[in-house]
Formats: C-alpha cells, sequence, structure tokens
C-alpha cells in the first residue's frame, strides 16, 4: 500500500488535489506568471490522465514530473527577476567601488526591503540614460525629473549635492552668477547642462570653450595645471579626489563660488512596486537616524 506521504504528493500515482491546490496557491503567492498561465491547461491535461489504464504508469508519471519541471522553472524566473541590476556612476564619496561602499550605495541598499538582491552596475553618466531606456538596468542613480526617462518611476530625494563653480584663487576670477562663466574655459561633469537648469544649459550651448568630462579626477587636475579656468562639480566629491591626487601639485588656494541651488536627487526605477517600496524603506531609514549615520560617516 502506498505511504500516505505518497498518496499526498500523488507520486506514485498521478498528482493529488491536495498537491494542486497547493501549487496554485504558491504560483499566486510567489507571483510566478508562468507557472500560473500554464496551470489550468496542465490541469485539464492531468485529468484526462486520471482515466488512464493503469498499464499506462509511464504517461501519468511524465505528466506528475512535467509539472515539477514547471514549478523549478517558475521558481527559476523568479529567483532572477528579484535582483535590481541598478546603473551608478563612480564619484566617491557617493559611489566607491571598491567595497561597494559609499553615501548613495548605502543609502540605496539600507532603503530597499531585506532580502533584495543588488547588482550595482558602474556606469558613466552618459551612458546611464541610455542603459535605462534600452533595459539593460532596472533603475539608476543619482537622476532627476528632468531627465525625462520614458516609463521611470522616481523615488523620493534620497541624496543631494551641493555642485560649485571652482577656480584657482591666483586667478583672480570675477565669477558672481552664471553669465560670468560665458567666456571661461569650462569642464563640468557629465550631464550637467541636463542638471544645473536653464540658465547654466545656455551659457554651455553658447560657450565654444565649454566640456563636459566623465573623469571627475582630470577635472581637478586640468584646473591645477592651467589647462582650464573653472571646473564645476559637487564640492564633497572635490573635497574627497583632490586628498587623492598625487601627481599633480594641489596646494594652491582656490575659490569656490556657490552660484547653483543645491541639487535634489532620486533613483529612478522601472517597477512603481519597487519605487514604492523604496520610498517607504528610506523614510525609515531616515527616522530611525542611520540617514544621517551614513552622510557622517563619508563627511565629518
Amino acid at each position: 500500500m502506498p505511504s500516505g506521504r505518497g498518496r499526498w504528493w500523488g507520486f506514485e500515482g498521478g498528482l493529488t488535489p491536495q498537491f494542486i491546490d497547493v501549487a496554485q496557491g504558491f504560483s499566486l503567492t510567489m507571483n510566478l506568471p508562468y507557472v500560473h498561465s500554464f496551470a489550468p491547461k496542465y490541469f485539464e491535461v492531468f485529468a484526462m490522465s486520471k482515466t488512464l489504464d493503469a498499464r499506462f504508469p509511464l504517461v501519468r508519471a511524465l505528466i506528475t514530473w512535467g509539472w515539477i519541471a514547471w514549478m523549478v522553472l517558475g521558481l527559476s524566473h523568479f529567483a532572477s527577476a528579484q535582483e535590481l541590476r541598478l546603473a551608478v556612476s563612480p564619484m566617491s564619496p557617493y559611489v566607491i567601488p571598491e567595497g561597494e561602499q559609499g553615501i548613495e550605495l548605502d543609502i540605496i541598499r539600507g532603503a530597499l526591503p531585506p532580502g533584495t538582491k543588488i547588482k550595482f552596475v558602474y556606469l558613466p553618466f552618459s551612458r546611464m540614460i541610455a542603459s535605462f531606456t534600452d533595459g539593460t538596468v532596472d533603475a539608476m542613480s543619482p537622476v532627476t525629473e528632468s531627465a525625462a526617462l520614458p516609463g521611470a518611476f522616481f523615488s523620493t530625494v534620497h541624496v543631494t549635492y551641493q555642485n560649485v563653480a571652482i577656480s584657482l584663487k591666483s586667478r583672480g576670477l570675477k565669477i558672481g552668477s552664471i553669465a560670468d562663466l560665458g567666456k571661461l574655459r569650462i569642464v563640468a561633469f557629465q550631464k550637467a547642462n541636463l542638471y544645473l537648469g536653464k540658465d547654466f544649459a545656455a551659457m554651455a550651448r553658447a560657450n565654444s570653450k565649454y566640456d563636459e568630462l566623465s573623469s571627475l579626477e582630470n577635472m581637478i587636475k586640468m584646473m591645477y595645471s592651467g589647462r582650464v579656468d573653472v571646473i564645476v562639480l559637487d564640492i564633497a566629491i572635490y573635497k574627497d579626489l583632490k586628498s587623492k591626487i598625487k601627481d599633480v601639485d594641489v596646494s594652491q588656494q582656490e575659490a569656490f563660488a556657490e552660484l547653483f541651488p543645491i541639487n535634489e536627487y532620486k533613483v529612478a526605477f522601472k517597477s512603481r512596486e519597487t519605487a514604492a517600496a523604496f520610498n517607504d524603506g528610506l523614510a525609515k531609514l531616515k527616522s530611525s537616524g542611520k540617514y544621517a549615520a551614513i552622510l557622517h560617516h563619508y563627511i565629518p
């Protein structure tokens, strides 16, 4: 006589109703579309198999194990779907690829639901938007809604940048407005013309000596070697990178022109549900004091 466990799972005579009920419920709970959409047709085939004569046990065994194989495929799909591919641009102290740390990475990791598998994809700013648009990644950061990403669901503000115009004090440049940058040799971070407002974008278009670089360290070296007049980037990034430069003399005193308001950045997600879960987690991260602790760790 078959065991009770064998009768329940149906390995010895086909799938039992109890197993079918559990399988249907599991497929719904785990949101396995391939499993659940196939289930009704499979159950019809299984019902037909119930009428098979005992002389054809192989047919019934194939049907039984076919369902199990389908469940395994569904689980594999679920597991792969749980990996969040998130594009970020290396910019210490916000994004530090070595050890996958930094202000942004720590905040993102802390705000997403526990157990979320994150694959950080390190890209220059110039490639992040294209990678998000073509589906290479599921999310990107930092970004503002002015980027007009198709199909994006934006988080609440998770990080702020204070971009400034920096020049060598010895040059004596008088920079009191964005218009004053119009005739100077300017190098800014990639996509600065998108993020720093309409006046800056207009200046960038009209200034033939304006450029954008992916290497922020090279920007700093260019300023100290006299190849450009002004560089534009976040002040925390500037101070962090400057402290690490050894092959160029960066001892001259600099002048900072605060021409831009604080830039508030968000994460863009392709999933509305993931964006909502991130926002909930971010609110808890801030209220718990952990958000402030992350900032203080990298910017004492």
